[in-house]
């Protein structure tokens, strides 16, 4: 590499980077660290960058990054001379512990690490020295490939049940329209459907809980944006709720023609996981309106169920909790169905609050924002 113009000579470094003390304190510290002149040479590593990189502790003094350390120098070599231009570098290192004495890397276990490295200047501005930091990032990696599978898996499974759940449903829709079954078939037929509109619901769910896990992954997730027909967004998911629930009696009030800018998609999932929320813990009727103000949109969803305490209404937006009072009931549910509608709510923009009295039912407001105050958004 060529060496810039206008830095100290290779063989020294500022007397501060030579410190004992400074180099005493970087002992102890929870990170690696190293200290490199502008030649690429170790002039000082912690023994947590030693460890990491399987470096002979003592005996780096003075060697080249490229003799020391083959796997770190085939990242550091080609942006070497970007880093002693003064721009700092940071990349991902996979480290196997296949041989030395690595009390915190069994052999042959696989890590990760982050390593930043960055230009050291004096106080008028040239690159003195090169330091390097690294973190060990491996939980995170782990996590994050965790995360890619688990999406993977749901993805493929999702897409192998579609196809014949939809087959279940449509010879159920059919049998339920026949004229000609007896009653006790024609019931059961009624329980087939119910159980296959069930299971579509549970698979939606699902999915959505998916979606929330990349998009924490990627550190946010975009949303689509389209004209929505409110009204029949309404009429569609509380049909379905009639189709997957019978007995309850779904009430939608809604002006013709209403629309909103914003994801079909996600505002369809909001209000199913409401309306399934409703049912669950309602006596037999649920309310769906919406109406547009000034301020935007406004859906709400009613119950005429037992309400909510003080205490849980803090709490039910929480991932994968269950009331109280549902735990007694034996109601079934993950937890999972109002922690997504809130993520989904935030996602488009919007906000998701509830009104609720113990005795007296409760009601969910989903409030989305008009395109002029602000339409969808990245949520991390």
């Amino acid at each position: 590499m060529d060496i810039p113009s206008g830095t100290v000579p290779l063989d020294t470094l500022p007397p501060v980077l030579q410190s004992a003390t400074l180099h005493s304190l970087l002992d102890d510290t929870a990170r690696g660290v190293a200290i490199l002149d502008l030649a690429g040479r170790f002039r000082y590593a912690n023994p947590l960058f030693c460890e990491g990189y399987r470096i002979a502790p003592g005996a780096y003094i003075g060697v080249p990054v490229r003799d020391a350390a083959p796997d770190l120098w085939s990242q550091l070599g080609p942006v070497l001379d970007e880093v002693c231009e003064g721009h700092t570098v940071t990349f991902e290192s996979a480290v196997s512990s296949s041989s030395g004495p690595q009390p915190s890397l069994p052999c042959g276990v696989r890590r990760m690490w982050e390593v930043r490295w960055s230009p050291v200047r004096d106080e008028d501005g040239p690159v003195l020295a090169i330091l390097g930091v690294t973190q060990d990032v491996t939980e995170r990696y782990e996590q994050q490939r965790l995360a890619e599978l688990r999406g993977l898996l749901i993805e493929t499974a999702s897409h192998e049940l579609r196809g014949p759940l939809a087959s279940v449903l449509g010879f159920a829709h059919r049998l339920t329209r026949s004229e000609v079954l007896p009653a006790h078939e024609a019931e059961e037929a009624q329980l087939i459907r119910e159980q296959a509109e069930e299971m579509a619901f549970r698979l939606n769910l699902f999915l959505g809980a998916s979606q929330l896990d990349e998009a924490e992954s990627d550190h946010g997730a975009h949303t689509s944006s389209e004209e929505v027909r409110v009204d029949d967004l309404l009429e569609r998911e509380a049909e379905a709720l009639r189709a997957r629930l019978p007995h309850v009696h779904v009430e939608v009030s809604c002006p013709d023609g209403v629309t909103v800018t914003s994801d079909s998609h996600l505002i369809r999932q909001i209000v199913a996981n409401l309306l399934e929320n409703a049912a669950r813990y309602g006596s037999g009727w649920v309310g769906l309106a919406a109406e547009r103000d000034d301020r935007g949109l406004l859906i709400r969803v009613e119950d005429d169920g037992e309400g909510i305490s003080p205490e849980d209404q803090s709490r039910v937006f929480a991932r994968g909790y269950r009331a109280e009072a549902a735990r007694q009931r034996r109601a079934d549910g993950q937890g999972l169905g109002l922690f997504i509608a809130r993520e989904f709510a935030e996602r488009l923009g919007g906000r998701l609050s509830l009104r609720s009295e113990v005795g007296a039912g409760t009601t969910f407001e989903l409030r989305l924002p008009s395109p002029a105050s602000q339409g969808p958004r990245a949520v991390a």
